[in-house]
This record gives structure tokens, sequence and C-alpha cells, in this order.
């Protein structure tokens, strides 16, 4: 394999080689994503309904299916706005009414023992 070299050429960590990098590719699926069209041609819709995907792309026939992992964002985004719910709402509490919120607090624990 032989190196690449130039503008669009950018060495990935972890890869011994460059790694070539179509800008304007890349721009285009990005467009594409942002219209909600088919990333392979750009032609079809990738939903029928507010909440319904094709399952084929209707211009090109490309199969349209979710990856492997795809919950995985939105778990962290979900645990990161419930602790930050959670410390807000212990700050409030504590902040008006520091005895009530540890009587609260003292008697949650109680009752778990």
């Amino acid at each position: 394999m032989r190196a690449l070299t130039g503008p669009r050429s950018v060495r990935v960590a972890g890869c011994g080689h460059a790694v070539r990098m179509d800008t304007r590719r890349m721009t285009a699926i990005l467009r594409r994503g942002l219209r909600l069209r088919c990333p392979r041609c750009g032609r079809g819709a990738l939903f029928r309904g507010p909440f319904t995907m094709h399952e084929r792309c209707p211009a090109c026939g490309l199969v349209l299916e979710r990856e492997q992992g795809y919950f995985v964002g939105a778990i962290y985004v979900n645990y990161a706005a419930t602790v930050g719910i959670t410390v807000a709402g212990f700050l409030l509490l504590d902040s008006y009414s520091p005895t009530a919120f540890r009587a609260v607090l003292s008697f949650l624990c109680n009752r778990a023992q």
C-alpha cells in the first residue's frame, strides 16, 4: 500500500498509514443527513411519517436500519440530565430549607435500614 500525501490526507491515531478524507463527500453526506435524505443518493426521504422510517430508500433501495449501539448516546444524555436535575433539586431544597431537607434525608436513610 502506498502512502497518501496531499491536503486531504490525514494521519489517524492507531493507523500506520494516512487515510484519505474527501471533504466534498463528507459535506454532501452531512447535508443529506440534515435534510433527512438517503445518505447514498440524497433523493429518497428517510421518514414516511413523523416517527416512522422507511425500510429501504424509495429512490435507490438502500436498506435503512439502526446501527448497533444506536441508543448508547441517548442513554448518556439521559443519565447526564438526570444527574443535573437531581443535583439542582438537592441544592435548591438545601438552600431554602436545610433542616427540612435533612429531616427527609434522614427519614429515607433510616427507612432503608
